[in-house]
């Protein structure tokens, strides 16, 4: 009796720390640098041609639907409106997601925003600016 209480115990806490949540690490713009790689930014230039938009996750036990919805804010040519929303099924082992998205022509200068939806739950606004610098 003992040690089947025992092994209920022992189950119990696996089941408790395996069940962790998956949380976000970082979440960033980014544009290519010269090198190709990508570099952080919240403010760029209107030529920036296409961003990204980098996520890193810890815990990720099973799979993650995530959607990123690109934002105008507070542009001058036009109303605040959602530009783009990108999904994306985030699978584990992995715990990095990247989206990216890119208009015609310079980007608007304004401010602008990425919304992160986890599992259709809001879990981070990343704000950036195109400024002519």
């Amino acid at each position: 009796m003992k040690r089947a209480i025992l092994l209920l115990l022992v189950a119990s806490l696996a089941l408790s720390c395996s069940s962790e949540e998956a949380t976000i690490v970082e979440a960033q713009v980014a544009i290519r640098n010269v090198f190709g790689g990508l570099m952080p930014t919240q403010t760029l230039k209107p030529d920036a041609g296409t961003l990204y938009f980098n996520v890193e996750f810890e815990n990720v036990s099973e799979p993650l639907r995530l959607q990123a919805r690109w934002h105008a804010v507070e542009v001058a040519v036009s109303e605040p409106q959602v530009l783009t929303t990108t999904d994306f099924t985030l699978q584990p082992p992995n715990l990095k997601a990247s989206f990216n998205f890119g208009i015609e022509g310079p980007w608007p200068i304004g401010k602008y925003k990425v919304e992160l939806y986890v599992n259709d739950v809001l879990e981070r606004t990343v704000e950036f600016i195109v400024s002519p610098l």
